[in-house]
């Protein structure tokens, strides 16, 4: 089949709704290994549904073998949280991803062109027990297609989505990223999706468009080196993404509009991390291993010296040029996997309609962490970390040495471009830029919770006052959880609120003139200072969750106005049992538990019972199940 051919019907496949299989329901019992066990049991393929609110324990990664489509659903969830497919531990209590050679992935494709769709689902993966953290789906074959679609992903340890295959197609929409754990030692391994080349798997088709990808520890995206024609990144929200929204090789063909990029590179960028940390030995003395007349340095070598931009498109190539019959370099090469050429000087990369946003509290970190710069190298002059490090020789004797970092200047942090990317552009090379705009915090003001910000520049910084994480990050307790959740159940309603103001110039950014960013979060008309907690929705009332429960439950409400309302259950036969609040209540999202007794303090019986939400002027009334 030819490549043209391949992507056209691709692009058939993603945007038809009809399933070639017969619809499997898989309906929760509560045992572990349920949904491992109706695919296996269907031949390893078909489409599957899960009923919403429940979570289905999974004991085993599934596999998808070639020429073989899997497709996994949720129920439409209305009032109530997806259908959730979360790690737990087997009999032995362990957890088994990635335990004696088995995936660590929920998913893998194997083989020719077996495929993986993923669609309205909650795929947490946060083992129950919070003992490890797992990915989502891996391909490993060729021309194989992973597909999520209106899912919401979070507690991911390190890659949610990649490719060690050949030719791999990805199609990420309507999802929401959140949550990555990273781990142990953990700083620049993982992301929502790799690949594209160099030492991951190759890609052809990657669409990317309506997400919102917030809280990663690592590289959003990742692909190194090609995609095909078509490919784009559109539309999608980035928000605290503690390196790059995309590492900085940028695969030819891509084309990245209409985004927005809200705190990217939180890492920040020290000497260190610019692989600038002058190196002595053990009398202090200068290294000169390499007899250049200048001092040897070290570090991660993970941003440019003098400052890397958020959007970048470095011009490296990755493999050995072709040379034309006059023996001169003709900046093409093919990648080693799969004989794809690439043209370093038709690269056909473009940014355009982007926004870029630095919060106030990533500002401040970054201010506060360089201080001033008197002798004007672009880095502070006072030391943000210090640490002691053993350096061993090559006769195995060792000695300390002390290292003080430094960190870079905001001016040079908080750019769009670096002249890496400009000087690019300029050599008229394939890579394109337009309409790329910086805009103050003031002008955005988004309404994420702060603390998402915060708690992640407090990992960075145990990680960065001695390269390891012995302090706040030593576990994925780190990370902001909000009210109604915990490290292993994401809280319902979503807390996660990525609104920015209508009178932001982001608003109108689009290539249509329309507002940019994920285009669920319309943007607000609150005035300047409003946080996530104050904003007023509608007036209505949510499905209690968990729903059976035992023996505590949690009931959701929004108002519009401050309003005088009372929250009340009845059973089954319409007896009040226990009015749960009465009173004036500000306009915003409440939540309410209710521990499954009357108002005596009795516990009540198994059964159906009835809550009943009004203001006086409108009620509403939904029920639930008590189960023992």
């Amino acid at each position: 089949m030819t490549k043209s051919l391949k992507n056209i019907l691709f692009l058939v496949m993603i945007f038809s709704s009809t399933s070639l299989f017969a619809q499997t329901d898989i309906p929760w019992t509560g045992t572990p290994g349920e949904v491992e066990a109706a695919v296996a049991a269907a031949g390893g393929e078909g489409e599957f549904v899960l009923e919403a609110g429940k979570v289905y324990g999974m004991l085993a990664n599934i596999t998808v073998e070639a020429g073989k489509v899997l497709i996994i659903r949720g129920a439409e969830a209305v009032g109530m949280q997806k259908a959730s497919l979360q790690p737990v531990p087997n009999a032995e209590g362990v957890v088994p991803f990635g335990v004696d050679g088995a995936p660590g992935e929920m998913f893998w494709t194997v083989g020719t062109g077996s495929e993986i769709h993923l669609d309205n689902l909650l795929l947490n993966g946060m083992a129950l027990d919070q003992s490890k953290s797992v990915g989502i789906a891996g391909a490993t074959g060729y021309s194989n297609h992973i597909h999520a679609n209106n899912c919401i992903i979070n507690g991911v340890g390190a890659l949610a989505f990649f490719t060690v295959g050949s030719g791999t197609d990805f199609t990420l929409r309507d999802n929401i990223v959140t949550g990555f754990t990273s781990y142990p030692g953990g700083a620049f391994y993982g992301g929502v999706v790799w690949g594209g080349g160099s030492w991951m798997g190759t890609m052809d088709m990657l669409i990317v468009e309506r997400n919102t990808f917030q809280g990663v520890i690592g590289e959003a995206i990742v692909a190194y080196e090609h995609v095909d024609e078509g490919s784009k990144v559109d539309h999608n929200t980035f928000a605290n993404i503690s390196m790059g929204a995309f590492y900085y090789y940028t695969a030819n063909n891509l084309q990245i509009t209409n985004n927005v990029f809200y705190n990217t590179r939180t890492w920040g960028q020290t000497r260190y991390d610019a692989g600038l940390n002058p190196i002595v030995d053990a009398n202090g003395d200068a290294v000169d291993a390499d007899g250049d007349g200048e001092q040897d340095t070290n570090g991660w070598g993970v941003v440019w010296p003098g400052g890397t931009g958020q959007l970048e498109s470095r011009a490296k190539m990755l493999g050995s040029s072709e040379v034309d019959e006059n023996g001169d370099k003709t900046y093409m090469y093919t990648m080693a996997r799969d004989s794809q050429m690439v043209d370093m000087n038709n690269r056909n990369v473009h940014w355009g309609n982007n926004a870029v946003v630095w919060s106030q509290e990533l500002i401040d970190w970054v201010n506060n962490h360089a201080g001033t710069d008197a002798n004007g190298d672009g880095y502070g002059d006072t030391p943000c970390y210090t640490w002691t490090t053993t350096v061993t020789n090559e006769d195995g004797s060792e000695y300390e040495v002390t290292i003080e970092d430094h960190q870079l200047l905001l001016a040079h942090q908080a750019v769009v471009h670096s002249d890496t990317t400009l000087d690019n552009v300029a050599r008229n090379v394939g890579v394109t830029a337009s309409n790329n705009a910086l805009l103050s915090d003031d002008d955005f003001r988004m309404l994420l919770r702060p603390q998402y910000t915060t708690t992640q520049l407090a990992r960075h910084d145990d990680f960065k006052d001695d390269q390891t994480t012995n302090g706040v990050a030593a576990t994925h307790e780190w990370r902001y959880v909000p009210e109604g959740a915990t490290h292993a159940l994401m809280e319902y309603p979503l807390d996660l609120n990525c609104r920015y103001s209508a009178e932001s110039a982001a608003a109108t950014w689009s290539t249509t003139g329309g507002p940019v960013g994920d285009p669920r979060w319309t943007p607000h008309s609150f005035p300047l200072g409003t946080d996530q907690a104050s904003v007023p929705g509608s007036f209505t009332l949510e499905q209690n969750y968990p729903n059976p429960f035992n023996p505590t439950t949690e009931i959701a409400f929004t108002l519009d106005n401050t309003s005088n309302v009372s929250l009340t259950i009845y059973n089954a036969l319409g007896q009040q049992v226990k009015v749960l609040t009465n009173g004036t209540k500000n306009a915003g999202a409440h939540k309410v538990k209710w521990d499954g007794r009357d108002a005596s303090g009795a516990a009540v019986s198994t059964g159906l019972y009835f809550y009943t939400l009004t203001d006086g002027n409108t009620s509403f009334t939904k029920k639930m199940a008590l189960m023992k």
